[in-house]
């Protein structure tokens, strides 16, 4: 099973700036799965928060891929090909998912990769059982991006960050 962390909630986040949370996802090494639990009065997490309020991500990717809109296998593969926009040959199967993520640095060019899950409650809804195909493949690609590529000529990168924050509102996280 993947390891993973508990985020402070939004207003703490907002309110106190908390750095260290945030630095975390600016690091590259484990644990690249993170949960964050909003209360419902609170505002989103949203990518602009992270570009706007904390320069340190400016240079980083950042996207939102939408739980409601991944309830079974095939619509997660769909998701995360329009979100990151794969190309026609990719295969929409875990591996493939896990291929496309560890070359992103080929054609998005950032310090690194946040993607943010939203409605993680509804994510793989209609196949629970493979949340933890996608969690060890979200975990993989973190270990993949932790390691530098130095030998392999147009495709060498340095290590780069890759976190994923899996969101809920406090409702959800108690059910």
């Amino acid at each position: 099973m993947a390891a993973y962390t508990i985020l402070p909630t939004t207003t703490q986040v907002f309110k106190k700036l908390n750095k260290l949370n945030l630095l975390r996802l600016a690091a590259a090494g484990p644990p690249y799965l993170h949960i964050h639990i909003e209360g419902a009065e609170e505002q989103q997490l949203v990518p602009s928060f992270f570009y706007h309020a904390h320069s340190y991500l400016a240079d980083y990717d950042i996207r939102v891929v939408r739980g409601r809109k991944m309830h079974n296998v095939q619509a997660l593969m769909n998701e995360f090909g329009a979100v990151f926009q794969f190309s026609d040959i990719f295969g929409e199967n875990w591996h493939a998912l896990k291929d496309c993520l560890t070359s992103m640095y080929e054609y998005i060019n950032s310090q690194g990769y946040i993607i943010i899950i939203d409605q993680t409650p509804e994510l793989l809804l209609h196949d629970k059982s493979q949340i933890q195909w996608l969690l060890a493949v979200l975990n993989e690609v973190g270990d993949e991006y932790r390691k530098a590529i130095i030998d392999n000529d147009q495709y060498n990168r340095p290590c780069k960050a890759f976190h994923v924050l899996f969101r809920c509102n406090v409702d959800d996280f108690q059910k």
